[in-house]
């Protein structure tokens, strides 16, 4: 697919250019053409487990947050009953809502056992903020680098890490829309419109939108909305967990300073959001992104660029510029390894085992003495990762009790069929 544009000789450029990308979709494209043709393929690899990303990116006003979001507002109330009754997907739903239904829809056509969790990441002035965070504003996050990582289930990376980052379990699409109606009512903000069947709007009291030139709703973070799914499958006679992650990033709006017309706290985040957006890309296919201590590679990504005929022509260049240099990035896919369900559970519980280490360390006020920040943190994932375990253990009994009357059945069996061929001999 290719995109034509003609620039005046003015600009200092040549007087056409052409653009090639993987796909191209115009203004005719609507919001189910783009998910099927692009989505769904990086779903079918999530569930395979690959670890992939979506990036939006391009100018305020250029399509960005609708690409990823849609535009269906509802009222709190509104929604929570719709969403209560079953609801009905909008039409113009964007790739987040539409990604979490179809990998719940797979999930169970394909009767996979799996768990699956969410995070919230936001980037706001070069600050890290958990919009998933259960108090009253979200609380800011640091990015450390473990070198030793040891709480990493694979020990092949740099070792960095989001501290603090929740990742909540989640059943079902509707866990997600509880969660935000629950964070609605401890709110309480009277005469304002939330749309639950976007995901990002999950986190929409604590997301950073402000007024600019060009656009009067203008996002002024970076946000990254991470969906892991932990499957389980059976290879001869083993348990295997098999992870797969889906990370979908909304930048901020990539304009200058001065078109933006961005002035005192305004134009200090223009300046964090170009610094950001020109090295984001590379951040997070470099660095190896942990959540909660355990490290997912991004393998495939995916990048959307929005323009649109009505923007600053200079602003469209510079995104197709950087859309065509990202373009020729190139690596080498690789699905994660599988690990049996026993060594799966072990490594929860060694980790497990770790934090009470410190935890007891922190109450003796012996040994390493903790910010109470991480041993909260740690205390959150301790019983995230304790209700995984027994989980597990749960499924494991479970299995092997149904393995146990298989064999007392067979048996059974057996002896009935060698009775039968005793009273055979004996009539003949």
């Amino acid at each position: 697919n290719q995109v034509g544009i003609i620039v005046p000789k003015t600009r200092g450029r040549d007087g056409h250019r052409l653009y090639t990308y993987d796909m191209v979709f115009d203004n005719s494209a609507n919001q189910q053409m783009l998910f099927e043709s692009a989505i769904e393929p990086i779903i079918c690899d999530v569930l395979s487990g690959y670890n992939c990303t979506v990036f939006a990116y391009g100018q305020t006003g250029s399509g960005k947050t609708f690409t990823m979001e849609g535009d269906r507002f509802l009222s709190a109330e509104t929604a929570h009953a719709e969403h209560s009754s079953g609801g009905v997907n909008n039409s113009n739903d964007g790739i987040i809502p539409r990604a979490i239904g179809a990998i719940f829809e797979r999930l169970k056509d394909e009767k996979i056992e799996s768990a699956v969790s969410v995070s919230h990441l936001e980037i706001y002035n070069e600050e890290l903020r958990d919009l998933l965070a259960t108090d009253e504003t979200s609380k800011k996050l640091i990015l450390l680098k473990d070198d030793s990582a040891k709480h990493c289930s694979r020990k092949n990376g740099s070792g960095l890490f989001v501290r603090g980052l929740e990742e909540v379990l989640v059943k079902c699409p509707q866990d997600i829309f509880n969660i935000l109606f629950k964070r609605l009512q401890k709110k309480k903000k009277k005469k304002r419109t939330y749309n639950t069947q976007h995901i990002f709007f999950i986190a929409l009291p604590y997301l950073r939108v402000a007024s600019t030139n060009l656009n009067e709703r203008s996002s002024r973070s970076h946000c990254i909305f991470t969906i892991v799914i932990r499957m389980r499958e059976v290879m001869e006679t083993e348990d295997l967990v098999k992870t797969g992650t889906l990370n979908l990033v909304d930048l901020a709006g990539s304009e200058s300073i001065a078109r933006s017309g961005a002035i005192d706290q305004r134009a200090v985040e223009a300046g964090h959001i170009n610094t950001k957006s020109i090295y984001i890309y590379f951040y997070l296919f470099v660095m190896e992104l942990s959540i909660n201590n355990s490290i997912y590679q991004i393998k495939k990504n995916l990048l959307i660029a929005t323009v649109s005929p009505e923007s600053s022509l200079d602003e469209s260049l510079s995104t197709l510029d950087y859309a065509l240099r990202a373009k020729n990035i190139q690596n080498k896919p690789e699905v994660n390894v599988a690990m049996t369900q026993k060594t799966y559970v072990k490594e929860l519980q060694a980790t497990l085992n770790d934090y009470k280490r410190q935890i007891e360390a922190l109450r003796n006020e012996k040994g390493i003495i903790l910010p109470t920040e991480q041993f909260e943190s740690m205390e959150t994932t301790i019983s995230c990762q304790k209700n995984e375990i027994d989980n597990l253990n749960a499924l494991i009994e479970h299995k092997t009790k149904e393995l146990t009357q298989m064999s007392s059945l067979f048996a059974k069996q057996n002896d009935e069929i060698g009775h039968l061929q005793t009273l055979q001999r004996q009539l003949q």
